[in-house]
């Protein structure tokens, strides 16, 4: 009889844990939000730091005559706009995340996740604009007092307007897929 009780029991608690799905843990789903969004400014920071060797390395030791033109307007465009992301990559990788993970409230997860997926799709939408503003530009300078300006400041805005759409685009795509253990366990309280 002990037998058949324990065996009995022992299957009750086999086709529980079968039935089950992993539990949701707030704690390690916030660290994997903060490390998705440590991970994309070390992105942005890299594509910054890669533009500006890429073009002030140009500008400043190659010959005048090597890069003026259109291509010095493009290379001067790039480093400034690269300042840009420098700046928003050093603040969004050292103050996105100061919280520990295990202290952010269901609530505030909920939040933060969302602004972030919209952040980004926002940003997505402006790169966008950028790259059509870029293209606008490069037609303008046809018709400009300074061609050459116009068309290497457009076409820096369409170089770095598609390089960030895609990486918006990206990270969007990687939080949204990270959104749906947050989903699954928000449809399993209701």
């Amino acid at each position: 009889m002990k037998n058949a009780i324990l065996v009995i029991l022992l299957a009750a608690v086999v086709a529980r844990v079968e039935g089950e799905t992993p539990q949701f843990n707030l704690s390690e789903f916030n660290a994997r939000f903060n490390k998705i969004q440590r991970t994309g400014m070390i992105v942005l920071g890299s594509w910054a730091a890669l533009n500006f060797a890429g073009n002030g390395a140009p500008l400043l030791f190659a010959p005048d005559e090597a890069v003026d033109g259109v291509l010095r307007y493009f290379m001067i465009m790039n480093i400034g706009w690269n300042v840009i992301n420098a700046t928003l990559a050093g603040a969004g990788y050292f103050g996105c995340c100061r919280e520990d993970p295990g202290e952010i409230t269901l609530a505030a997860t909920v939040k933060r996740q969302y602004n972030a997926e919209k952040t980004f799709l926002l940003n997505a939408g402006l790169d966008v604009g950028y790259i059509g503003f870029g293209l606008f530009l490069a037609e303008l300078s046809e018709r400009s007092g300074n061609p050459e300006l116009l068309e290497g400041f457009g076409y820096s805005l369409v170089v770095q307007g598609a390089a960030l759409f895609a990486f918006d685009l990206a990270v969007q795509i990687i939080h949204a897929t990270h959104r749906r253990k947050l989903d699954s366990y928000l449809a399993g309280l209701k």
